[in-house]
């Protein structure tokens, strides 16, 4: 679980939103990218199901679901260099 939060830690800091805003309800524009990103990351960084980060997120599995499967069809190249960089750091 340690690697999931070292992961919204960083997302968060990337997008310059304080710290438990991923963890939070509003689900305002770069949240919600944001939370999304983290989503997919941990997803590819973790063992976690869908349910589980859930959990650490407070939503359902299908949120999770629908959030991995939007990163992971994005053909936005910003979105594209956050994920990369990440997934180098995190070393997958």
């Amino acid at each position: 679980m340690n690697i999931a939060y070292s992961i919204i830690d960083s997302i968060e800091n990337e997008y310059e939103l304080s710290r438990g805003t991923l963890i939070a309800r509003p689900n305002m524009g770069r949240t919600a990218e944001a939370r999304a990103i983290a989503y997919y990351l941990i997803r590819e960084c973790t063992f976690l199901t869908y349910e589980e980060i859930g959990r650490l997120f407070e939503r359902t599995h299908s949120n999770i679901l629908y959030g991995v499967k939007r990163i992971d069809r994005t053909t936005d190249s910003g979105i594209r260099d956050v994920v990369n960089k990440y997934l180098q750091i995190f070393n997958i």
